[in-house]
Order: C-alpha cells, then structure tokens, then sequence
C-alpha cells in the first residue's frame, strides 16, 4: 500500500518545468515514472506505476497564485475540453482498487 511519504514525492515530482534536475524529486523505490507531460496553460503531470501492487498514481502540478487571484486562470488554461485535447488526456477523477 502506497504511503504518505511515496504520495509526497510524487507530487512533487509534477512539478517538472518549475524545478532544475537538481531540485527534481526523486522517484520513490519501487516505483516506475511512465510519462511526463507540460502542456499548454500551466498544465504539468506525472504519472508513476508501482508493478509489486499494481498501483497507478497520477501526479498534476498546480497553479501559480498569481494565476488564481488575479482571475486569469480561464483565460490562460481556457476550457477544460480545450485543455484536453492540446495535452492529450482526459481531465477527471478516477480512483480503482485492483485487486
């Protein structure tokens, strides 16, 4: 079962065109990083892949303040499909145990 410290590193780890190689996270032992992605509008994420558990964690970075109170958030990230379709993925929630 995935641990608090595990879930820490990798939301740090999300944050990828923010941190130097040097301040990145490390990758928590057992655990694979799949894919990395920086998109358009500040959108970042991380996805890492534990094959002992069979547990997938998907890691988003998240905004800038000054992004959220000076209400420029919609006008830089626009829609959500939008932001969907230029990254490549399927913004939601989603939450599977496997057994």
């Amino acid at each position: 079962m995935i641990t608090e410290i595990e879930y820490a590193l990798m939301a740090g780890g999300a944050y990828i065109s923010t941190r130097g190689p040097k301040n990145q996270f490390p990758i928590p032992p057992n655990w694979i990083q799949e894919n990395a992605k920086v998109g358009t509008g500040g959108f970042e994420a991380v996805s890492y892949f534990n094959g002992g558990t069979n547990e997938v964690v998907i890691s988003f970075a998240g905004t800038f303040p000054s992004d959220v109170s000076e209400g420029k958030m919609r006008r830089k990230m626009g829609s959500r499909r939008k932001m969907e379709k230029e990254n490549g993925v399927r913004l939601g929630i989603l939450h599977k145990d496997v057994d």
